[in-house]
């Protein structure tokens, strides 16, 4: 069973529907108006209704609905590059095979990660699921458009109408009903019938059975790449660099393709072992009593969690796609450090210069680190900060 966190409403591409098998048609059907083919060349789409994909069975469904927005949305990342979704979402269901439409989800998604969940009837199956990404776009119209009849209209101001036999940078070649073939270098629009079977988002496309007829909350996980979040360290030392006043913060990078809005957030700190690229798993120190006592002003509670250190944030948050947000982790004020001078043959000839500081709830941490940046700073005689150097530190119990 997957735990998710308090619902939030939020606006999802949601669509079910029941099959009708004496539909034929095999291809889920959408539009764009006004894609650009090139700087200063459009394609203008004309939109048609969508046609269910083919009935996976003789079987017959009942007349099916739209999906609800209602749901809880949940995100667990990982510090290598990829997350864990977990959301709710209400559908209108009828007793059968219905076709279900789940749009909104993240672009680098890993279909094969998906699972879906009716947490009233555990017969509510994905019989099969398709992922839909060849997006709208202009290559991916012209491309669908090889061989059949468009409009373009020349840098001329003249329209041409004929069979689209190639196309290259702004130029397109046509052959018209004369036989004619047609090269034409600037194209400053491109006019086609419908974009059917191209989609303006990923969407996942389900042939789902449901036993009952009803609204019904699917719980659905996936998981997703180009998302990741690291741990940054600010250490402000005292004048005879006795204490310091540390502050923590986690940084999160979304690039995963979509906004997460109002999501309730995770962090596992760890390296996670992958089929694509086997990784040691990080051996953490267990700690049981530091989960129970998080860091004065942490907005993060933490707590052991497999091999792994689990953080929660205790607020929700909003992760913009291409953005990068930090959020504060802890804050520690007047650490007990010493700074010791350290010469080792076999680092060089070099003298090098530590701060050293022990992680305890004495000292007013006491709080597992995740690996990360320390940056170390100092005020000098006129009070102005300046920078002294920074070093990384590994997952710290």
């Amino acid at each position: 069973m997957f735990v998710f966190s308090a619902c939030f409403p939020q606006e999802f591409g949601n669509m079910a529907r029941a099959y009708d098998p004496a539909v034929n048609g095999d291809e889920i059907e959408s539009a764009v108006d006004g894609e650009r083919v090139e700087p200063g060349a459009y394609i203008d789409a004309k939109v048609q209704p969508a046609d269910p994909i083919g009935f996976l069975s003789s079987g017959t469904g009942g007349t099916g609905g739209t999906g609800g927005a209602a749901g809880a949305l949940e995100i667990t990342i990982y510090e290598q590059d990829f997350a864990l979704v977990k959301e709710r979402r209400e559908f209108e269901l009828e007793s059968g095979v219905n076709l279900v439409e789940y749009g909104n989800v993240a672009a680098m998604i890993d279909p094969a990660s998906v699972m879906v969940e009716d947490p009233e009837n555990r017969d509510t199956a994905v019989i099969e699921q398709n992922y839909e990404y060849d997006l709208v776009s202009s290559f991916s119209l012209l491309e669908k458009y090889l061989e059949k009849e468009i409009t373009v209209t020349a840098g001329d101001g003249e329209s041409y109408s004929g069979k689209l036999l190639n196309y290259e940078g702004n130029g397109v070649i046509l052959e018209g009903k004369d036989g004619n073939v047609l090269m034409l270098q600037e194209v400053l629009k491109v006019e086609v019938p419908d974009a059917s079977g191209l989609s303006t988002k990923p969407t996942l496309v389900w042939q789902l059975y449901s036993p009952v007829s009803g609204k019904r909350e699917l719980l659905t996980s996936y998981l997703t790449g180009g998302i990741s979040w690291n741990a940054d360290y600010a250490l402000i030392s005292n004048a005879d660099d006795t204490r310091a006043d540390i502050r923590g913060w986690v940084s999160i990078d979304n690039r995963a393709g979509i906004d997460f809005e109002d999501a309730g957030l995770k962090l596992v700190s760890g390296e996670i072992n992958r089929v694509s690229t086997p990784q040691p798993v990080y051996e953490a120190v267990e700690d049981e009593a530091v989960a129970e006592e998080a860091l004065v002003g942490s907005p993060f509670t933490e707590e052991g969690f497999f091999e792994y250190h689990l953080y929660t944030l205790e607020k929700t948050a909003t992760l913009k796609n291409n953005q990068e947000k930090q959020i504060s982790l802890f804050t520690a004020d007047s650490v007990p450090i010493k700074k010791e001078l350290i010469y080792d043959s076999f680092s060089g000839d070099r003298v090098r210069v530590f701060l050293t500081l022990d992680n305890s709830k004495e000292n007013g941490l006491g709080m597992p680190l995740p690996a990360g940046v320390f940056r170390t700073y100092k005020t000098d005689s006129a009070g102005d900060l300046q920078f002294l150097g920074e070093d990384r530190i590994e997952h710290t119990p």
